[in-house]
């Protein structure tokens, strides 16, 4: 279904068919007393396949903006990912950089 209307678009049918395509399988009869939730994402090995996203709301809550949630994702060993719009640790990004995907309005 699109987002404003009730009929599915091509669009939708096009995403919905992609997602289709891909199934959850789950390991049965594991030894499951040593769990490993790590994962490799651009090269690079983290704690867990998911990772923190920006807020937007941070510099409200606390002064220092980005700075805690950033070192926290370090500290976990997760992804971080930094709004492009933030200033909080502009020219000091290390590692692989990735763009938010941000549509324009229509």
């Amino acid at each position: 279904m699109g987002g404003t209307t009730p009929r599915p678009t091509l669009g939708s049918r096009t995403r919905r068919q992609a997602f289709y395509r891909h199934r959850i399988v789950p390991r049965m009869l594991v030894d499951t007393n040593t769990r490993d939730t790590a994962a490799e994402i651009l090269g690079r090995k983290v704690s867990a396949p998911i990772g923190f996203a920006p807020i937007g709301i941070n510099k409200i809550c606390n002064a220092a903006d980005e700075l805690p949630v950033a070192k926290v994702a370090k500290e976990l060993i997760m992804p971080y990912w930094l709004s492009a719009h933030q200033g909080c640790g502009r020219g000091q990004r290390r590692g692989p950089t990735l763009l938010p995907a941000v549509h324009p309005p229509r």
